[in-house]
């Protein structure tokens, strides 16, 4: 499943299971790159795709987003990868098949 986060609700939303965070812009042109791959992924993984410039704070803050796109893995709100800029779709299912098969 792909959300488009529209409230500031990612604490709740993420305190349980295993998620694809993935903090983009519009207007970014590597994120148009890495776009369709994260999305691919909804078959492995729950993806929310979350726009820096409508969640500043979250972007800056809390996940301190310094390169565009940057994709998170999560489980139980607790990042255990980060991925900056793009990465391949196989580097991305290889560490999500490693939190689902543990």
């Amino acid at each position: 499943m792909i959300t488009y986060l529209e409230e500031d609700n990612l604490d709740e939303i993420i305190n349980k299971g295993i998620y694809l965070l993935e903090f983009y812009s519009e207007d970014c042109g590597s994120c148009s790159f890495i776009g369709p791959i994260v999305e691919s992924l909804s078959e492995y993984i729950d993806i929310i795709k979350i726009d820096v410039k409508k969640f500043k704070h979250l972007a800056n803050e809390v996940y301190k987003i310094t390169v565009l796109p940057e994709v998170f893995i999560v489980e139980n709100g607790v990042v255990k990868y980060n991925f900056k800029g793009y990465h391949k779709k196989e580097k991305l299912i290889e560490a999500i098949n490693t939190l689902k098969n543990k």
